[in-house]
């Protein structure tokens, strides 16, 4: 509602302009009754995903656009010899043989953090690619 106050016939008056919202309003519970349903989609999904991504036999970790870790499965874990954190970025570097010489592909930085000297520390019974 809307008042002012206003002089009409030397007299003092008021006018007043209502509107109608209640379309408005249950427009807006609507939306909101959505969005509540379509967050609690979202987090089934999400649960799904997880839980099929828990379940595979093969490594597994995403990252976003920047290159850092979103998520890491336990096989990955399990085959790089750690947990990558969360938030770190994951690097390329070019593949070696043992020899140094380059296989021309590319694969994930080794994750594994370093000694006092820069050398890796993988984990027991992991193997890192030769910088």
């Amino acid at each position: 509602m809307l008042a002012r106050a206003i002089t009409y016939k030397d007299q003092p008056a008021q006018v007043l302009a209502v509107r109608d919202i209640r379309e408005r309003k249950q427009a807006e519970a609507e939306v909101h009754a959505l969005n509540a349903t379509l967050e609690q989609r979202v987090a089934q999904r999400t649960e799904e995903l997880r839980a099929i991504m828990q379940a595979m036999s093969d490594g597994l970790v995403v990252v976003n656009r920047a290159q850092r870790v979103r998520y890491a499965n336990p096989v990955a874990e399990r085959l790089l010899g750690t947990t990558p954190v969360l938030g770190e970025e994951l690097g390329w570097q070019r593949v070696r043989l043992p020899d140094g010489r380059d296989t021309g592909a590319r694969t994930v930085r080794p994750l594994w953090p370093r000694n006092l000297h820069g050398r890796l520390r993988p984990a027991a019974g992991a193997h890192a690619c030769r910088q």
